[in-house]
Order: structure tokens, then sequence, then C-alpha cells
């Protein structure tokens, strides 16, 4: 997590979790290997 601020690292977090990308649980993330293959699809294309 070097240069990056935990109020940055939220908000990106938070964006993801809308987006379905990933889940956020009490210990743990999980995340859509789908929804991210789908986002990097978009970004590349």
């Amino acid at each position: 997590m070097v240069g990056a601020t935990r109020e940055g690292v939220s908000v990106i977090l938070r964006a993801l979790m809308k987006e379905n990308v990933i889940q956020t649980g009490r210990k743990s993330i999980t995340i859509s290997p789908m929804k991210v293959a789908e986002l990097l699809e978009l970004t590349y294309s």
C-alpha cells in the first residue's frame, strides 16, 4: 500500500463494491473473477 491513502483505498473499494466486482465481508474480500475480466476487457478494448 505504498503511496495510497486510506481514503483513496476506501473510495476505490466502495466503487468496486457498487459495481459488484468485490464483496467485502467482516474479515475478507471476495473478488468476482468474471466481473474483473469484464472490466479489463472494457478498459483495454
